[in-house]
């Protein structure tokens, strides 16, 4: 467990300074701090490239070991209505986030909001195909298979499931930079954890991040009188999600659902 956070975050970093290197060709009289600044617009990419290496890196370790790492991570195929119950979790999941951040807002400091407000404004401001695609798609896959996959995969075989779902997704919750993303990183990922340990597949749990971030997306561009309704009322449609997620049962023959 150790061996994949540690390499995780060795990489993400080594990643973070070469786009800081590569600013520094391109903007060779800016200062170190307005590199850092400017690199903060490359977060998503920037992570993602970092993912992508580290699962590489570890595909390559499994097949050398004869293993694969779609077995390791328990990428097993599960019925429709999962699939379709993990991705309105994750879009009433973004409605709730709303929901207790509103709630939350007089109490957040001012430069926490202010850091909320860049992060989102990196998003918006240079939203191409290629950034829609990493956000959506490619972040959830990666980010997946490496917290939930393999970090969590390795935690559970060491501690109860409710000790490893909380260790990985603070984990998880720690990669998202500002202290905002933090905490709602890790309560997503708590969400996220129970999602896998429940289903006993990663799978779900893509779709589920893939439809939160594109829930994010959307909102920072669309909140009219249906989204406000829906922000309203998604604390008690979750704690029904949550409730009915619990109480399933894993299908005992092939032509169940």
């Amino acid at each position: 467990t150790l061996g994949y956070l540690a390499s995780w975050i060795i990489i993400s970093t080594a990643v973070s300074y070469l786009v800081v290197g590569l600013l520094y060709i391109k903007y060779p009289a800016s200062s170190f701090e307005a590199l850092l600044n400017l690199s903060a617009e490359y977060t998503t990419q920037t992570l993602v490239i970092a993912n992508f290496i580290t699962v590489l890196i570890y595909a390559a370790f499994y097949k050398l070991k004869r293993s694969s790492i779609g077995e390791k991570c328990e990428l097993y195929q599960k019925p429709f209505g999962v699939y379709t119950r993990a991705i309105l979790i994750g879009v009433i999941g973004q409605f709730a986030i709303q929901y207790i951040l509103a709630m939350l807002l007089t109490v957040i400091p001012e430069s926490w909001l202010t850091a909320l407000e860049q992060n989102n404004e990196s998003l918006t401001s240079t939203s191409t195909v290629i950034d829609t695609i990493a956000t959506i798609l490619a972040a959830p896959i990666l980010e997946e298979i490496l917290c939930r996959g393999l970090v969590l995969g390795a935690l559970k075989k060491a501690m109860p499931s409710w000790a490893a779902i909380g260790i990985s997704a603070l984990a998880f919750g720690l990669l998202h930079g500002n202290p905002i993303g933090i905490i709602y990183a890790t309560l997503f990922g708590i969400l996220l954890g129970f999602i896998v340990v429940k289903f006993k597949s990663v799978i779900p749990a893509i779709l589920c991040h893939m439809a939160f971030n594109a829930t994010s997306l959307y909102l920072t561009q669309n909140l009219g009188t249906l989204e406000t309704i829906l922000i309203y009322l998604s604390i008690p449609i979750m704690i029904v999600l949550i409730i009915k997620t619990a109480k399933y049962q894993e299908p005992q023959g092939p032509s169940e659902e």
